[in-house]
């Protein structure tokens, strides 16, 4: 087993040591990307530097460790077997390595995965690794992260993480056992608040049960690669820029819930029967947004024309506010793929569907079987499909801010994204309609820029 795979160190993050603790599981990463096969002669001390751990932290690892089977004493040249350097001045040292059938198992293991996180680099900053192919490589002090198990868990996550550093499906309990034992949910919740705080983690979404929209989903988390602790890691480089959106995309779901709360209301103050004027403004709104579609794209018309009333998909939510939080953050991920995928159709076409993602919007917008049961069974890809335009809108608004931000033509932007500008992730901000967009930019080798 070489020195420096990182992809063994994935491999024990997410399914390797059963059965040892957080500090037990770190150490062993450590031990496997810095020394492989080699017997470990350094002293706790050394390893204290080396790894970042204190000294007791350090023997307590190492003693789990070896009385759980997974390393195995190695004498130390000239010292007799199994006296771990005592009679010796100072401190006594104690030889140690992998054990060949721990060994066995990690290559048994790395025999089945079938291909790198495309995260690898960040997994290695997160635990401090330094660099691929250094002997000893010196541990990368991230400023902010201070402990094992905070950098245990932010690495795991970017080992999960997709292309866009989004983790979903992000269950506080898996989370938990992939740390190690004794590490509860209740810490876990904790930690990510922490991780949110610094910056490392861009939004952590917490799990809800829409009464129709969405239905049941766990909790999502997006990762900042653009975090500053990252920069001198060998990571390549981002930029990171804020934008105020306005009239395009998510004014389409505003408008919509706040007709949805006009129609609420005079149903309660004034429940005469009449068709409220706010559903007549929401029913051409609807006829508007799914006619830009082709033919072939647009939802099959209900029998006798009637119309789809795509509001009651939002009416009557007691969570209204973190589905609503929910969607919207759906919606930049979606609008990021297309920003990635499609640019060039999204800067000069109208909206076209792309049957791999209208099928993620079904899946996981509208999948909930409350919608076929109460509107009947063309209703779920009429909605996804009212999702998709507005996120077509949203990803042509990204392309013409980052333009903008970059003084660089919409059409020019467009033709460059997938070889010099890649990576897209938008999040929301704090602040109304406000964003921020970061993207890998090769065109800047040395530094990230915050704009």
């Amino acid at each position: 087993m070489r020195r420096g795979d990182i992809d063994t160190v994935v491999q024990l993050l997410t399914a390797g040591a059963p059965g040892t603790s957080v500090e037990a599981k770190y150490f062993l990463i450590q031990v496997v990307y810095r020394f492989g096969d080699a017997p470990v002669e350094l002293t706790v001390e050394q390893l204290h530097s080396m790894f970042g751990m204190s000294v007791g932290v350090v023997i307590r690892a190492r003693d789990e460790l070896l009385e759980n089977g997974y390393l195995v004493d190695r004498p130390l040249p000239g010292q007799p077997v199994g006296t771990h350097g005592l009679g010796v001045r100072g401190r006594p040292r104690r030889g140690f390595g992998l054990s060949k059938a721990y060994r066995r198992e990690i290559e048994q293991g790395s025999s089945e995965t079938l291909s790198r996180p495309r995260w690898s680099h960040m997994v290695q900053a997160a635990l401090g690794l330094g660099h691929q192919g250094v002997e000893r490589p010196r541990r990368v002090r991230m400023g902010n992260l201070r402990g094992v198990p905070p950098r245990m868990l932010l690495a795991a996550l970017w080992s999960l993480a997709d292309s866009r550093a989004t983790v979903s499906e992000a269950s506080h309990t898996k989370l938990a056992h992939m740390l190690g034992i004794g590490v509860s949910v209740d810490r876990i919740r904790a930690q990510l608040k922490r991780l949110h705080e610094l910056g490392y983690i861009n939004a952590n979404i917490p799990g809800i049960t829409g009464r129709r929209v969405p239905g049941r989903v766990s909790g999502t988390v997006v990762l900042n690669p653009a975090h500053g602790d990252y920069s001198t890691s060998g990571v390549p480089p981002r930029r990171s820029h804020a934008v105020q959106f306005n009239d395009f995309g998510l004014d389409g779901l505003t408008w919509t819930y706040s007709m949805v709360d006009r129609i609420e209301r005079q149903a309660h103050l004034h429940p005469s029967g009449e068709t409220p004027k706010a559903m007549t403004e929401l029913r051409h709104s609807e006829d508007v947004v799914l006619g830009r579609l082709s033919n072939e794209d647009r939802p099959a018309k209900l029998e006798g024309d009637e119309p789809f009333d795509l509001y009651r998909a939002f009416s009557g939510e007691p969570q209204r506010r973190r589905v609503r939080s929910y969607i919207t953050f759906k919606m930049y991920d979606y609008a990021a793929w297309l920003v990635d995928n499609y640019p060039e159709q999204v800067v000069s076409q109208e909206p076209k569907v792309v049957p791999h993602l209208i099928e993620r919007v079904q899946n996981e917008l509208c999948s909930n079987r409350r919608l076929k049961e109460e509107f009947g069974e063309p209703f779920p890809y009429a909605l996804a499909a009212w999702f998709y335009v507005h996120t077509w809108d949203i990803a042509r608004g990204v392309i013409t801010a980052t333009a903008r931000t970059l003084e660089l033509e919409k059409k020019d932007l467009a033709r460059w994204i997938g070889s010099l500008y890649s990576g897209f992730i938008i999040i929301p901000k704090g602040l109304a309609n406000q964003v921020n967009i970061t993207f890998e930019d090769s065109t800047c080798a040395h530094s990230r820029s915050v704009l």
